[in-house]
């Protein structure tokens, strides 16, 4: 039901309508400080695709501090390692993903984040904010949305009991 309200009403009523007030007003009722001022000062940044090439293909991702570079070493490694066989993944295959997933969070725990004035592997200048999220729709209609958070370490504990939206989802 929220979903059609909001592609009814558009993106702004999630942060400026009926929808703002009412994810505000259960947050606030269940003791956090979110405020509809908040969401309204809110502004969205696009950023262009990474683009990481992968057998043949093409993987888009976000590129900073999402997992995006973190996904792109990780193919990098598998595309280098990992011959693609027929049938279903062996016990050979698993411990490749294993060991390059292994190598691209060791690089992103070390070299990745809001710190040192990076706000992503290569980059010039710190991020304007800890929060970042993007959506994917493929051509078959499959959805997914990720939203990555300074508190995703924290895990997924608060959906507003008016909305049905999830605060402070993270998916690693």
């Amino acid at each position: 039901a929220t979903l059609s309200y909001l592609a009814a009403e558009g993106p702004r009523d999630f942060y400026q309508g009926d929808l703002a007030r009412s994810i505000a007003t259960d947050i606030q009722a269940s003791g956090g400080a979110l405020t509809l001022e908040d969401l309204a000062s809110f502004r969205a940044h696009g950023r262009e695709a990474l683009t990481i090439p992968y057998r043949g293909g093409h993987v888009y991702a976000t590129p900073e501090l999402t997992c995006g570079p973190t996904l792109a070493h990780t193919l990098r490694l598998l595309q280098q390692k990992l011959q693609p066989g027929r049938g279903r993944p062996d016990a050979a295959a698993y411990m490749e993903y294993a060991l390059a997933l292994q190598s691209a969070y060791r690089e992103r725990l070390q070299d990745m984040g809001d710190a040192d004035g990076r706000r992503a592997l290569g980059a010039e200048h710190l991020a304007p904010a800890c929060t970042t999220h993007f959506s994917v729709v493929d051509r078959d209609g499959n959805m997914a949305a990720v939203t990555q958070t300074l508190l995703s370490t924290f895990g997924s504990k608060f959906v507003t009991p008016q909305t049905g939206v999830m605060m402070n989802n993270g998916i690693m």
